[in-house]
């Protein structure tokens, strides 16, 4: 049953989302593979600069392999999130897993957790995927200390094992514009160790381009209308397409 937090922006909690089966094979394929988290750094020419930053501390990893992409429990996960989410799953990006460890206290030099932050990548509004649009958050273990997500909006949700947190990254009537009451940030761990992961839902397809090698940092033509709350008539919707209804690449 669903739990609404805050109905303007939505934000919402689903429990028992991620089946126990769904938990085992995502960390199944998570193991040993863990690196040191990075932040966006902007970008460099074409392409995005990962940075290993003091805000972001944990460990992450990704489900883009054969066998996890492959894994029926997985691929039935994502259906679910689709279904709930009413997104395409090429909309999304590969499952980011996270790991974060405990420390002696939230001060400690060794905690590990992820500040204040947004979802939204600022660069990829004319980018071919667009904005993330939605963020579905999984627990994928119990923490028997900390480690809460602490929104803006005045309250802290409390790991558990299958839960899941659904929230908008832009704005309901300016789908281009951040939304920044979503602002949130993952609190240290103080007892016990931190399983979850990240499914970033975008605009556009985002699994295509990627698999398909293209560069998703060319800048795509969109018409100003549609970074706006502005509802164009049929003749303005097809400016910036091309005879296909695809949106121009600028060259």
């Amino acid at each position: 049953e669903p739990q609404l937090l805050s109905s303007d922006p939505p934000v919402l909690t689903l429990e028992n989302f991620v089946q126990p089966d769904e938990v085992d094979a995502l960390l199944e394929h998570a193991e040993g593979r863990f690196e040191r988290s990075t932040a966006s750094g902007g970008r460099k020419g074409d392409e995005f600069v990962p940075l290993t930053s003091e805000i972001r501390t944990s460990h992450t990893t990704w489900c883009n392999t054969p066998g996890c992409l492959g894994d029926e429990r997985v691929k039935r996960l994502m259906a679910r999130m689709e279904a709930v989410t009413r997104v395409p799953t090429n909309n999304s990006e590969f499952i980011q897993l996270l790991r974060y460890e405990a420390c002696a206290h939230p001060r400690a030099k060794e905690c590990q957790f992820y500040r204040r932050h947004h979802d939204t990548v600022p660069e990829m509004v004319r980018m071919q995927p667009g904005p993330r649009v939605y963020t579905m958050f999984l627990y994928l273990s119990d923490v028997e200390e900390g480690g809460g997500t602490k929104f803006d909006l005045g309250f802290t949700i409390t790991p558990k094992k299958g839960r899941a947190v659904l929230w908008p990254a832009t704005k309901n009537d300016e789908p281009f514009v951040s939304d920044d009451r979503t602002y949130h940030e993952a609190l240290p761990v103080t007892k016990g160790t931190k399983y979850a992961a990240n499914f970033w839902l975008h605009q556009y397809d985002f699994r295509g381009p990627n698999t398909h090698g293209c560069d998703l940092g060319q800048r795509v033509k969109r018409p100003e209308w549609a970074l706006s709350s502005y509802v164009p008539s049929e003749e303005e919707g097809q400016e910036g397409l091309d005879d296909d209804g695809e949106a121009k690449i600028e060259l």
